[in-house]
């Protein structure tokens, strides 16, 4: 979805959207979540939106 987004600015429409799926999938253990959410929050950090960072898994010690 936010690679096919039509203009910079359709990210931004979509935050809402994009917050909930990430809090709904922070305690995933699969590679291929971790990595798509990984992903999803690099590309909304590029963009500036870094209260994204917050929904990065942080490792249990």
């Amino acid at each position: 979805m936010l690679n096919s987004a039509t203009n910079h600015w359709d990210h931004i429409g979509w935050r809402e959207q994009v917050q909930s799926v990430l809090r709904a999938t922070i305690d995933a253990d699969d590679a291929e979540t971790i990595e798509n959410r990984t992903a999803i929050v690099d590309h909304y950090v590029a963009r500036g939106r870094y209260e994204f960072r917050e929904f990065v898994r942080r490792r249990s010690e």
